[in-house]
């Protein structure tokens, strides 16, 4: 016998409520030195932040109209972008009326959310809950990610959700965060009723970075000219975070060279940024290079307006570090297109959105550029997953009784996949032809703002959508 396994097996001690009630106690938010107005950019997030606020702390007046305070709300955005500190502006807002509890998702347990529903049942005051990092326990139950512990404390999550939605309950909003797409997390996560609403945040463009630059530059002593616009520049696409860290490493650099009464100079926040690796060499990407990716981000989510069902086009953005590619996010409408397969429409639909890139990048700029090499994969991968599952109209139900490999069989798959590129080729060309005034108004607000999300998102897909009669006539 090994002598690990004749080793005794140790038991996890059991927590006992005076535990988990002081766990609780020292999760909870009692003093904030922030408040919204301390975030730069964000306007909307911070708006529906106070909204938030005012529903949780004046339930009867909210039912009295008709609604219904929140039960469940999603902050969603890259990393370092202002979604804790929201978080923590709501808490100081409900600071003097209700409870603010804050945890991790990695640290949450069945038995502790347990603890938390049966605290949250026992309060006649509001009771915020704020989970950061949600995608810990939060991601699709079908994810590799997720272990035994992790799913458990998923399903615990959604228990201690529903358990706490009782109307004659003090209110109880449970408030997560995630830096994934929200189309990541479980369905029963985010279905009707849990974590169904979302209050997206950027990664600051330009103007939001010189607000927030100037901003964080007056709180620190300074030596010397500072050319802001230079260091708009170089920060493309960092986060609110990033931009404070190098902030305060120069200051570092700068007391390392000049003593402890030294400010920051413009070198030093250069040198901060390039040591700290968070400036590309070339700054804010060139012109056409900026309206390359809007083009091309633009047809992507024009055409998944236009082709899959309504929501499903969750976000786009031009705006990354480094002057990456963008994204285009596509999520399912509802959990029942999550929880099973793509029909063929829908496959189809996908791989024209994929399609859609490189058409919008001839329509607008004359030529595709090679970064479209990644859809032209997608495409062709989506598209042989439905020639095996039979699905695929170039691909008939006669046909299965072909042998699964060689010469003859490849070929015949080949040509059906050239087949049905080009009928969607095609049918995307004929549709951004007709809207080719719409796509370049989409492209210009996605230039101007870096990212879209939300209300935002949707008010300008549907306006791209429209016809151009002069591209008809």
């Amino acid at each position: 016998m090994d002598i690990l396994d004749a080793a005794p097996t140790i038991p996890r001690p059991v927590p006992t409520s005076d535990d988990m009630s002081a766990w609780i106690e020292a999760h909870r938010v009692r003093s904030v030195s922030g408040t919204l107005d301390d975030l730069s950019g964000l306007n909307r997030a911070r708006r529906s932040i106070t909204a938030l606020a005012y529903a949780i702390t004046h339930p009867e007046e909210v039912r009295a109209a008709g609604g219904r305070p929140a039960s469940a709300v999603l902050l969603a955005g890259p990393m370092g972008c202002g979604k804790t500190s929201l978080a923590r502006g709501l808490a100081a807002l409900v600071a003097e009326d209700g409870v603010f509890l804050e945890f991790v998702g990695s640290e949450l347990s069945p038995i502790h959310l347990a603890a938390i529903t049966h605290f949250a049942d026992g309060q006649t005051k509001p009771v915020v809950i704020f989970v950061d990092e949600l995608s810990a326990i939060g991601l699709d139950r079908n994810s590799r990610a997720h272990d035994g512990d992790s799913r458990a404390a998923l399903f615990g999550l959604l228990s201690a959700i529903s358990g706490l939605r009782d109307p004659g309950l003090a209110p109880v909003l449970w408030l997560g965060a995630t830096s994934d797409d929200p189309s990541e997390l479980d369905g029963a996560l985010t279905r009707a009723g849990r974590f169904s609403r979302t209050i997206r945040v950027r990664r600051p463009n330009a103007a939001v970075r010189r607000e927030h630059l100037a901003r964080q530059l007056a709180r620190r002593r300074t030596s010397g000219p500072i050319d802001l616009e230079r260091l708009v520049a170089l920060t493309h696409g960092l986060s609110h975070a990033s931009l404070d860290q190098c902030l305060d490493d120069a200051i570092s650099l700068a007391q390392h060279d000049g003593g402890p009464q030294a400010g920051v100079t413009q070198r030093h926040a250069e040198e901060a940024l390039a040591a700290a690796g968070e400036v590309d060499d070339q700054g804010e990407p060139s012109g056409p290079e900026k309206w390359r990716t809007a083009a091309h981000e633009a047809a992507h989510g024009l055409v998944g307006h236009l082709l899959l069902a309504r929501g499903e086009v969750k976000a786009i953005t031009i705006h990354r570090a480094g002057g990456g590619a963008g994204r285009t996010s596509i999520g399912p409408a509802d959990d029942e297109v999550a929880g099973r397969p793509l029909t063929d429409t829908e496959m189809r639909a996908r791989a024209a959105v994929y399609l859609a890139g490189a058409i919008g990048e001839r329509l607008i700029l004359g030529d595709a550029s090679a970064g479209c090499a990644d859809d032209a994969e997608q495409t062709g991968r989506l598209l042989l997953d439905a020639i095996a599952s039979g699905s695929d109209p170039e691909w008939p139900a006669a046909w299965p009784g072909w042998p699964s490999s060689g010469p003859a069989y490849e070929n015949r798959r080949a040509a059906a996949v050239t087949a049905t590129i080009a009928t969607l080729t095609a049918k995307v060309e004929g549709l951004l032809a007709i809207r080719r005034k719409g796509l370049e108004a989409l492209a210009r607000i996605l230039i101007a703002e870096g990212d879209l999300a939300g209300p935002e998102l949707e008010a300008a897909l549907a306006a791209a959508a429209v016809i151009d009669e002069r591209s008809v006539n």
